[in-house]
C-alpha cells in the first residue's frame, strides 16, 4: 500500500522533519545538560581517585579501608549516572508518543476522507505488513543486545580461565557497574540522538533499524546495570563458571528480558544454586571493594 498521508497541522510536519523549532531547542538543551553533568562528575571522580591514590601512598597499611570508601563514593557516581541516562530514555518516549500519535491521526483523517480506498484487501495488506514489520524490529531489540552480552560473557570467561581469581562474580563487581552504566549511557545517548534528529519519513527503515537496535541494547545495558548498581550483594556470589556456555547466557538473557517485559517483580533472573553455608573469613582488599 502506497499513499501519502497528509499530515494537515503545519507544526506536526515540521516536527516529523525535525525542524519544529521547540523541539530543537528541547532536546539540545537535554543534550547540552546532560553532558556538562555527566562531564562534573567524571571529574570529581578522577579528583576523588586521585586523592585515595596520595592516601594510599601516605598509609599503605590503611588501603583496604581506603578502597572501601573510594569505592562507595564510586558506587554513589554510577547509581547517578545510572537515574541521569534515564533522562534520554524518558525524552525518547516522550518524542516517539508524539510521533505515534501524529501518526495516528493522519491514518485517521485519510480514511475519513477517503474510506473508499479502504478496503478488505488493504486492511489485510497493512495486518501482514505490520505483523512482519514487528517481528523483524522485536528480532532487532533483542538479538542485537544479546550478542553483545554474550560478547562480554566469552571475555569474562577467557580472563577468569587466564587469570587466579575466585568462581564467583564478587572480584568483576566494581568494574561491571562501571562498564554496563558507561555503556547503558552511550547506547540510550545514540538512541535519543537518532529519535530526536532523523527525521521520521527520511530512510525510514534504516532508521528504524538503528533506533531498535540502539534502544534495544540500552534496555539491556540499563538491566544489567540496575543489577550491579542496586544488587551487588546478590550478584557477589554468584558463580562465574555455569555462565560460560552460549546456552546458559541465551537462557539467562531470556529470563532478563521476561522479566523485564513480561514477567512480574518476584521473578529471580539469576541462576538459581544451591545454597551453601559460608564460614567467616577475615577482611581482605578484594572484599573491601564490594
Amino acid at each position: 500500500m502506497d499513499r501519502e498521508l497528509p499530515v494537515r497541522a503545519a507544526w506536526a510536519r515540521a516536527w516529523l522533519t525535525r525542524t519544529y523549532r521547540p523541539l530543537e531547542c528541547e532536546t539540545l538543551a537535554v543534550c547540552y545538560s546532560v553532558s556538562l553533568v555527566m562531564l562534573f562528575i567524571g571529574i570529581r571522580q578522577l579528583v576523588s581517585m586521585r586523592g585515595a591514590r596520595r592516601a594510599i601512598e601516605q598509609d599503605a597499611s590503611n588501603r583496604a579501608v581506603i578502597f572501601a570508601a573510594s569505592n562507595k563514593r564510586l558506587a554513589r557516581a554510577t547509581r547517578t549516572q545510572f537515574y541521569i541516562t534515564l533522562v534520554y530514555l524518558f525524552h525518547a518516549l516522550a518524542i516517539w508518543m508524539v510521533d505515534a500519535a501524529i501518526g495516528i491521526y493522519a491514518i485517521k483523517d485519510d480514511v475519513v476522507a477517503n474510506p473508499q480506498s479502504y478496503d478488505l484487501r488493504i486492511w489485510l495488506e497493512l495486518a501482514i505488513n505490520a505483523v512482519t514489520m514487528v517481528a523483524l524490529f522485536s528480532a532487532v531489540f533483542i538479538l542485537f543486545p544479546m550478542m553483545q552480552m554474550l560478547g562480554v560473557g566469552y571475555l569474562i570467561a577467557k580472563f577468569h580461565r587466564t587469570n587466579d581469581t575466585d568462581g564467583t562474580l564478587a572480584a568483576y563487581v566494581p568494574a561491571a557497574r562501571i562498564v554496563t552504566t558507561q555503556m547503558s549511557h552511550l547506547w540510550m545517548m545514540l538512541g535519543f540522538f537518532v529519535i530526536a534528529w532523523w527525521p521520521v519519513n527520511e530512510s525510514s527503515f534504516t532508521r528504524i533499524l538503528v533506533l531498535e537496535a540502539s534502544l534495544g541494547s540500552a534496555m539491556a545495558w540499563l538491566h544489567a546495570s540496575s543489577a550491579f548498581n542496586f544488587r551487588a550483594d546478590h550478584l557477589s556470589a554468584v558463580e562465574v563458571q555455569p555462565l560460560l556456555g552460549v546456552k546458559d547466557g541465551v537462557r539467562l538473557y531470556g529470563k532478563q528480558v521476561y522479566a523485564l517485559h513480561l514477567g512480574n517483580r518476584g521473578v529471580d533472573v539469576l541462576p538459581q544454586y544451591e545454597s551453601t553455608a559460608q564460614g567467616e573469613h577475615t577482611l581482605d582488599e578484594k572484599t573491601a571493594l564490594l
